[in-house]
């Protein structure tokens, strides 16, 4: 399943385990955009993509700015999406009392 965003993936996640009975990530995957920082303290951990916007766009504005000086096409501004895997959680430890 892909989520527009890490909010809707989590509440997805969350939907998905209380009505449906599925297990994220067992029987089914999850994977938003943003990599929003609160995704490293939810479970299930979820797959996200983080797009860098502004670079992007400052990356397309030089390359209009040189197509419309030398007249060539705009072809590719190259830019890639940072993927950020579920990472599986830490394994809890047991309380421990002190007297």
């Amino acid at each position: 399943m892909i989520a527009m965003d890490d909010t809707l993936g989590s509440m997805v996640s969350f939907q998905a385990r209380r009505q449906l009975n599925l297990k994220v990530p067992d029987d089914v995957s999850i994977v938003s955009f943003h990599d929003w920082p609160y995704l490293n303290y939810i479970e299930p951990a979820l797959t996200t993509v983080r797009f860098e916007f502004f670079a992007a766009g400052q990356r397309a504005a030089e390359a209009l700015s040189a197509a419309a000086l030398t007249g060539e096409p705009v072809k590719d501004i190259n830019f890639e999406p940072i993927y950020r895997p579920a990472k599986p959680s830490a394994p809890r430890q047991a309380s421990q009392t002190v007297n």
